[in-house]
């Protein structure tokens, strides 16, 4: 799954991360010559949001919690629409499995230490079952 956006908001997560003081005007002209300057643009003059500090991080995080979700969310969809006519083999059944296992954790607003480590246990083992390109986040 391709979010739009996604590829430039990883590029701009690079970028920030080996330079963590870069400003929006820094940001913007890193991208001046290229096709997405036009929204940047557009993002960086709007309104900010005005939130607390630890409103933010918190904001960032869930948002950045969604668009992990997201493809696993796609996934789990796809194979719960399986026509009836067409039986989903071991392989399919046995990640579906794994989906809603993890789906059940991640929908707990609040999980136990043993909770939480089985669910990074699952997600661990399902990045490296069914998404073997995406790297581990830290």
């Amino acid at each position: 799954l391709e979010l739009a956006g996604l590829p430039v908001l990883r590029e701009m997560l690079e970028i920030l991360a080996r330079q963590p003081h870069l400003s929006t005007a820094g940001l913007l002209e890193y991208w001046r010559e290229r096709p997405e300057a036009a929204q940047l643009g557009r993002l960086a003059a709007a309104e900010p949001l005005l939130l607390e500090a630890d409103r933010v991080v918190a904001e960032f995080r869930d948002a950045l919690g969604d668009l992990e979700r997201a493809p696993r969310q796609v996934r789990l969809t796809e194979l719960e629409r399986q026509p009836a006519q067409t039986r989903l083999g071991e392989a399919e059944r046995q990640e579906l499995g794994l989906l809603h296992r993890i789906r059940g954790l991640e929908s707990r607003p609040e999980r136990t230490v043993d909770q939480e480590a089985e669910y990074e246990r699952l997600l661990a083992e399902y990045r490296q079952k069914y998404c073997p390109e995406v790297p581990e986040t830290p």
